[in-house]
């Protein structure tokens, strides 16, 4: 027995599910039973096909669109607020003290930790989130797609 390519094992899966529909076509006796028209079977292989990489495409534009305007977004906006706030604080707060090169060396510091840490932090937030959305959009998109081409959908 030879193992079959994954080509061949889809192109197997394809015949098998036409031949069905061809099957549940010839069964139904009338044209009142009959969700679509005689001779027209509302699933081809390419359209099974040309589903599998449409879903497959949005899966991956939707994950990494989610994922870039997510870490952008949040990196710039936390990077900067907390940058800023820090900076401003621990600047009121050295000068009460009254030491200008602590309020210097203090700011500068506290500018570049906060902004290292920020943008990791939010560089990986903004991946997990953008991941996230891209699934939900891609698993809204199947739902989607299979409502309205299901045999005797008004949408098909």
């Amino acid at each position: 027995m030879r193992c079959q390519s994954p080509l061949e094992e889809q192109s197997s899966r394809l015949q098998r599910l036409l031949l069905m529909h061809r099957e549940e076509e010839s069964r139904c006796s009338s044209t009142a039973q009959r969700p679509w028209p005689v001779g027209k079977s509302p699933l081809t292989a390419s359209h099974i096909v040309n589903h599998r990489h449409k879903h497959r495409l949005l899966t991956v534009l939707g994950s990494v669109l989610g994922s870039v305007l997510g870490s952008v977004l949040l990196t710039v906006l936390g990077s900067v607020l907390l940058t800023v706030l820090g900076s401003v604080l621990l600047t009121v707060l050295l000068t009460v003290l009254g030491s200008v090169l602590l309020t210097v060396l203090g700011s500068v510091l506290l500018t570049v930790l906060l902004t290292v840490l920020l943008t990791v932090l939010l560089t990986v937030l903004g991946s997990v989130l953008g991941s996230v959305l891209g699934s939900v959009l891609g698993l809204f998109h199947v739902f989607c797609k299979a409502a309205s081409t299901s045999p005797g959908s008004r949408f098909s």
